[in-house]
């Protein structure tokens, strides 16, 4: 797949684009052409290529198969999703035989990579609460900054992303267990960071395994200057170049594997969001230097993926064990937990987590 931007002589494309982008609840009786003909919708295509705009497309087999695209609207007739006149609203649309593939979750990385890059501090859109783009939207970064009756107005704010989760995931672990609870509230809410481009974070857990935070950043930050981690500039690198970054030759071997894996299309990045969580255990770890535990890590801190609870992670382990008093923990025994925090584990790993750091007291215990 290429991502590019959109050409001028294509700016044409970008009204049949707006239409493809409608939500249709119902398929068999699609919402007719004329909707393009609305103020609103019009003012997402009609005269593209003033300051400010924004288009990239994909470019599959060579033929286009979708695009993402921001305007600012904020004239007399404002965007779905307007929130003042500085920032940039979202559309994004794929053609029907290309949905489902991951490539409008790439399409929306690259694009909020654009507007950062270009000083923005935030993006917006709307979207049904029907939609099942809202998914892919909380996923990307997106939270919701109003309910209105049909949609929700959504933002973006760029810089730091942590894991999503709220009330609903913390009442849920209270109720099924109340230890666990007691930790939540003693805890408060864990700030965890996310990396949602799965090639470069993929990348960045080879590099932090065994040493600490501050280094794994300062070696991350000398590949990036080195190809942007970028997998076609990073499998072109010499395995010497990648271990002159500050990492073993090993670790240099595995990384070079990754790239070697995405270019040959051994692991399609691309689509790999869209695959269950043990789809994507099994394909990573076909890469030599991935293991589940990796794999697993990915599925949350890139993927955030609701329900992972890891028995190879020592510190989770550690974690159970402190909250419950147990001296030792059967995989039997830690099948029994992971069942009990689902659907999710992943949250209830956060804590566990927390519990694992020397010098923790679980308190009331």
């Amino acid at each position: 797949m290429i991502i590019r931007e959109l050409e001028k002589d294509e700016y044409h494309l970008l009204k049949e684009f707006t239409y493809q982008a409608i939500f249709q609840r119902d398929e068999a009786n699609p919402i007719p052409r004329s909707v393009l003909d609305d103020p609103q919708v019009k003012a997402f295509y009609k005269d593209f290529g003033r300051e400010g705009d924004e288009c990239l497309v994909a470019i599959v087999d060579g033929k286009l198969a979708g695009a993402a695209w921001t305007r600012i609207i904020a004239g007399e007739t404002k965007g779905f999703g307007n929130i003042d006149e500085n920032t940039p609203e979202f559309a994004v649309s794929l053609f029907y035989e290309y949905r489902g593939l991951g490539i409008g979750t790439k399409l929306m990385q690259r694009m909020l990579e654009l507007l950062e890059g270009k000083g923005h501090k935030c993006a917006t859109l709307a979207v049904q609460k029907d939609n099942y783009a809202v998914k892919m939207y909380k996923k990307l970064g997106f939270s919701i900054l109003k309910e209105m009756e049909e949609e929700y107005l959504m933002v973006y704010e760029m810089g730091i992303r942590y894991f999503e989760y709220g009330d609903r995931e913390m009442d849920y672990l209270r109720k099924k267990d109340k230890k666990l609870g007691a930790a939540i509230d003693q805890i408060g809410i864990i700030k965890r960071e996310v990396n949602p481009d799965i090639f470069s974070s993929l990348v960045e857990s080879i590099i932090g395994q065994q040493i600490s935070s501050k280094a794994a950043r300062t070696v991350s930050g000398k590949l990036m200057e080195l190809c942007g981690m970028d997998s076609e500039k990073l499998y072109s690198l010499k395995l010497e170049e990648i271990q002159s970054c500050g990492m073993s030759m090993r670790k240099a071997i595995y990384i070079k594997n990754i790239a070697d894996a995405a270019m040959n299309k051994a692991v399609d990045f691309d689509s790999l969001s869209s695959k269950s969580d043990e789809e994507i255990i099994e394909q990573l770890t076909q890469i030599k230097g991935i293991g589940v535990w990796t794999a697993e890590m990915l599925l949350i801190f890139s993927l955030m993926r609701p329900d992972v609870v890891s028995y190879g992670d020592l510190a989770i382990r550690r974690g159970i064990m402190r909250l419950y008093g147990h001296k030792e923990l059967p995989r039997e025994r830690f099948k029994r937990y992971a069942k009990r925090y689902s659907p999710y584990g992943s949250v209830a790993s956060l804590y566990l987590w927390e519990m694992s750091a020397e010098g923790f007291e679980v308190e009331g215990k």
